[in-house]
């Protein structure tokens, strides 16, 4: 492929490879009962498989990008590629749910090469506006994964054992390094020697530059309020209201798809206006919808919840992806290193809003919507603070 080719169908085939990293999460949540049979296993033993993949997923984006600075993106995204096919036939195979929550671990961690090592070869080919138009598109296609996940999972297992959604996920994996290998350029063509010194001053020097605490950390808030709908949603749709699974399913479908509207909605604005406009529209979207969850949870009902809880996903998948570019491209240190921290620290919200929800959660609308309510809020505050040059 030539260089148009491949700006063309790299991102693609990112996508695809991501997706396919959420999935082996998502998509075998359905047979978590039937795992815990074959083994013979607690509820509780076949849970940690799944915390398992959570901490695979969040624990090397810091070491993944100086790797990616020194050997290049190409490389360090293959690798990963590569494990998670691996990782994935390793699960059809053993019988035994200690080594099985090993392997889910190491599963896990190719996120982080897909994370850091893809989104480095994005911000490097392409101009900020394009870039900030594919990562929005990007990150509102792979959000699709935990609403299609349970679904696939749940058909794949009923046509024959759970074991065969991880050959559907090998299967893809290969499919995706395939492509990968062809369509993904080498953006990084001078190597950064690995001096664990001058690492530690890199990542130092992001964590004080304002710019770049400023985009990560407003991006962070508006996760943490749409991470505590994830995590609290199911509680309340199915034991508080007795709705059934396919509701929670399609309501699921109904908020998952203000990404794509907002993706839209982006890529509308932005070839219209600037990036702080187009900033200033999504989280004033955003923080007029969380108002509305505010409202609707004390005064109307669960529908309007869900309505209001589509809006903030619109207005805050309208800012993700300028979000990450203005961020990344506020610091001269290595793109792996910048596009690691950036990553790491979006993690670190997600595993902070799970404490929250723990904490402050009860089961009911008004707490959800006023842990919402304060992150966008938040976000909007942190967004509006511009420290100078």
């Amino acid at each position: 492929m030539n260089i148009e080719q491949q700006k063309r169908w790299f991102p693609f085939f990112l996508v695809l490879c991501e997706m396919a990293t959420y999935l082996s999460t998502d998509m075998y949540l359905p047979a978590l009962p039937a795992i815990a049979r074959d083994f013979g296993a607690t509820q509780d033993m076949v849970q940690y498989t799944l915390a398992a993949w959570f901490i695979g997923s969040g624990s090397l984006q810091l070491f993944i990008g100086p790797l990616a600075d020194r050997y290049g993106r190409k490389k360090v995204l293959l690798s990963g590629a590569l494990i998670f096919v691996l990782s994935s036939l390793a699960c059809t195979l053993t019988d035994d749910i200690v080594t099985f929550t090993y392997i889910r671990f190491l599963q896990g961690t190719t996120v982080c090469t897909v994370l850091v090592a893809g989104y480095a070869v994005v911000h490097e080919l392409f101009e900020q506006k394009k870039a900030i138009q594919l990562l929005t598109w990007m990150g509102a296609i792979t959000i699709l994964a935990p609403a299609l996940g349970p679904i696939l999972g749940a058909l794949i297992e009923s046509l024959g054992s759970w074991r065969n959604i991880f050959h559907v996920l090998a299967a893809i994996g290969v499919f995706s390094l395939c492509a990968l290998s062809v369509s993904m350029p080498e953006t990084n063509p001078k190597p950064v020697p690995i001096n664990l010194r001058k690492i530690t001053q890199d990542y130092w020097s992001i964590l004080k530059n304002k710019h770049f605490m400023r985009y990560t950390g407003s991006s962070c808030i508006l996760v943490m309020g749409f991470f505590a709908w994830i995590v609290e949603s199911p509680f309340i749709l199915i034991e508080t209201y007795q709705h059934t699974q396919l509701f929670f399913g399609v309501a699921q479908l109904v908020v998952f798809s203000g990404f794509i509207l907002g993706a839209k909605a982006a890529k509308y604005t932005l070839a219209r206006t600037s990036i702080e406009r187009l900033l200033h529209l999504g989280f004033s979207i955003a923080f007029a919808s969380a108002l509305f969850l505010l409202f609707s949870a004390y005064y109307l009902n669960e529908y309007a919840f869900i309505v209001g809880m589509l809006g903030v996903a619109l207005g805050s998948s309208m800012t993700f992806g300028s979000l990450n570019r203005l961020a990344v491209d506020s610091c001269q240190e290595p793109m792996g290193s910048r596009v690691a921290m950036y990553w790491s620290i979006r993690g670190m919200a997600g595993g902070l809003a799970g404490i929250l929800v723990t904490v402050f959660g009860n089961n009911t609308l008004p707490a959800l919507a006023w842990l919402c309510a304060i992150c966008v809020g938040i976000g909007v505050v942190v967004i509006s603070i511009k420290p100078r040059n």
